[in-house]
This record gives structure tokens, C-alpha cells and sequence, in this order.
């Protein structure tokens, strides 16, 4: 099958997963008309074409919707990240394996509203100055370090909404997160035990 044809497939997908179902009727309809039934089709593509065109005329008949779960999901997670930047960046950082505790953030991340250290930890704000891990361990004063996962890690807040940041507004103690996504309370202790600050000072768990 020539490689226009699936360009054509392709628009007709594009169409309805951005739910503009006019235009997937008419591109559909002009793929019909130059595939006929008995077309030599693999069978990936055979099975893409005939669920595509199973939407395609239940919308026809209106007896079906245009979308799948799938591509409803996938529209509202687009809109979600157009209105609330943070999902999007999120949703870009990768992990890296990680002996020990699995795995961590993305190393040396960088975004619009989420960033990560070489260690794959977020940043902290403390007196206007903005500090990575390293900048953490080296400072002389009060310091308190959060662990947990996701929610404390930050998900869904840039860098200076994040609970370490907050924590540390106007205060003596500069406040670090050590916590990544989807850490259970065994590997949250793990990295505890790794990175925490060798002078002491305050802890916090959020298991």
C-alpha cells in the first residue's frame, strides 16, 4: 500500500482524535472511494482501517461516537496541559534506573516550570537564591529535608510552588525535597539514608 495512503490515514486520525468529525467524514469518505474491499492490504493496517471506519459510520448513522476512550483521554490530557503548563512538563520528564531505589527523575531536567539536579532532585528557593542539591549540602545553616513521593516531589507545581520552596520562604531553614515520583516508603528511606544532610537538622516523611 503506497505511503500517501497511509498519510491519508493518518489525516483521517488526526481529525478525529482533535474531534473535528466533519472533516474525518469526508477524508474517510474519499478513502473509500479509492480502497475497495478486496484491497491488498497487511493485516495491521487492514484492522487500523476497518476500526476507523467502525467510528466512522456509527458517527454516520449517529448511533456512535467519533472518539474512543483512548483518544477522549488523550484530548482532555492535551487540553489539561495547555491550561496548566506543570502537567505537561511532567509528562515530558523521562526516569533513569536507579540501583537501590529504582529508579529517579530525569537528571539535569530542564522546563519551563520544572527542573531537576544532576541527582534528579528539584531545586529549592531559600533567601531569593535558588539551590540544587549540592548548593544544599554545602550551606552553612538550619537545614530540614521532605521525602515522599509524587505529591511532594511536586507533581502539578513549578518549581517555586513546590513544598520545600514554601517551607523555606522567609525562614532560618532551608528546606530540601529528597523525594521522587512514585516512591514507596521503603525506597523513600533508602534515599534518605543516601543523600541526607551529614550535619543533621530537621526531617519529614509523607509516606
Amino acid at each position: 500500500m503506497s505511503e500517501t495512503f497511509k498519510d491519508k490515514l493518518a489525516e483521517v486520525q488526526a481529525a478525529l482524535r482533535d474531534g473535528r468529525s466533519d472533516e474525518a467524514l469526508q477524508l474517510y469518505r474519499d478513502l473509500l472511494g479509492e480502497v475497495p474491499e478486496d484491497a491488498p492490504l497487511d493485516a495491521d493496517l487492514r484492522a487500523e482501517f476497518d476500526s476507523i471506519g467502525s467510528m466512522i459510520r456509527g458517527a454516520m448513522a449517529g448511533n456512535a461516537p467519533v472518539e474512543n476512550e483512548r483518544q477522549r483521554i488523550g484530548r482532555a490530557h492535551r487540553a489539561m496541559a495547555e491550561i496548566h503548563p506543570p502537567i505537561a512538563d511532567f509528562d515530558r520528564m523521562r526516569i533513569k534506573w536507579h540501583p537501590y531505589h529504582t529508579f529517579v527523575a530525569e537528571p539535569n531536567f530542564r522546563s519551563r516550570t520544572l527542573n531537576t539536579d544532576e541527582y534528579g532532585f528539584r531545586p529549592t528557593v531559600w533567601n531569593g537564591r535558588t539551590i540544587d542539591y549540592r548548593g544544599f549540602a554545602a550551606l552553612d545553616a538550619p537545614k530540614g529535608v521532605v521525602c515522599g513521593s509524587s505529591p511532594i516531589f511536586g507533581l502539578g507545581l513549578s518549581d517555586g510552588q513546590t513544598l520545600q520552596a514554601q517551607l523555606s520562604v522567609g525562614g532560618e531553614v532551608a528546606w530540601f525535597s529528597l523525594s521522587m515520583p512514585v516512591l514507596n516508603l521503603f525506597q523513600q528511606r533508602v534515599l534518605f539514608e543516601l543523600f541526607a544532610p551529614k550535619d543533621g537538622g530537621y526531617c519529614v516523611f509523607f509516606p
